[in-house]
């Protein structure tokens, strides 16, 4: 889709292969993989998808710094015609922003905050960011109790003020965007999305300026290779195989067991 007056998504090929060595990289975009939860405290393997990208305008420039509106939607193709899957919404009006009454000095951990509007937003996992400062820190749990609240999160760069503003909403920078997919939502099972096939495409709404195209398809890196010899076979929280036909152990004398025949 041209867009000759609108701003355009582009990925930042320079950034993918920067942490391609940690992340899975849809087309261009990089993502590294995080876990989602439904408490605010995240705990064991985090799997939500951390997006990074580039957004310029028509003439090639970076968009100007500042929050913006994102919509990012899985589907199960390319097309238009492909099921959306999963579909998760940054809108400005539905997410977190507020001052500090305690800022975090340089490398500091904590931040108190003195709004309650929208904080149920505020999730483990989402990045936070300091616009005043330009700086984003990772969100480690949330504590809601009273008015306003404590955040928990990686050490800051540089010391914050009191007065400088934070929020969760999606913040480009030098016209350089990233989210943790999945963390605003929380959905263990990603909607109705199977990640059991080769078909997932990601489609990026920016600002309310219609879907980019092209979509951009899940690809994996080189150690989900290994994976793949375990196709069809999953472990629930409990210890529990399960196997969707038949399971065959086989020794190395050459004898086999084959279960659930």
């Amino acid at each position: 889709m041209r867009l000759p007056t609108l701003p355009r998504l582009f990925f930042s090929l320079r950034k993918a292969i920067y942490v391609a060595a940690v992340g899975v990289i849809f087309g261009s975009v990089v993502l590294t993989l995080y876990r989602p939860t439904t408490a605010l405290a995240v705990a064991g393997i985090n799997t939500t998808i951390n997006i990074q990208g580039k957004v310029t305008n028509s003439n090639g420039t970076n968009v100007a710094d500042g929050t913006y509106d994102f919509v990012f939607k899985l589907h199960d193709g390319p097309v238009a015609g492909s099921t959306n899957t999963f579909t998760e919404s940054w809108t400005a009006a539905a997410l977190f922003s507020s001052v500090m009454t305690t800022a975090p000095g340089l490398a500091g951990e904590s931040t108190v905050y003195s709004s309650d509007t929208n904080e149920t937003s505020l999730k483990a996992g989402e990045f936070l960011w300091n616009v005043t400062k330009g700086e984003a820190v990772k969100i480690l749990s949330v504590n809601t109790t009273g008015t306003g609240g404590t955040i928990t999160h990686s050490p800051t760069a540089q010391a914050w003020a009191n007065s400088d503003t934070i929020t969760n909403k999606i913040y480009v920078k030098d016209g350089i965007f990233q989210t943790a997919l999945n963390s605003l939502n929380a959905d263990a099972a990603w909607g109705t999305t199977n990640f059991n096939q080769d078909t997932i495409f990601l489609g990026i709404n920016f600002n309310t300026d219609g879907e980019m195209k092209p979509r951009s398809q899940f690809n994996a890196v080189p150690y989900a290779y290994q994976a793949k010899q375990v196709t069809g076979l999953s472990v629930a929280s409990g210890k529990t195989l399960t196997v969707n036909n038949t399971l065959t152990l086989a020794g190395t004398d050459g004898t086999t067991l084959n279960i659930g025949q």
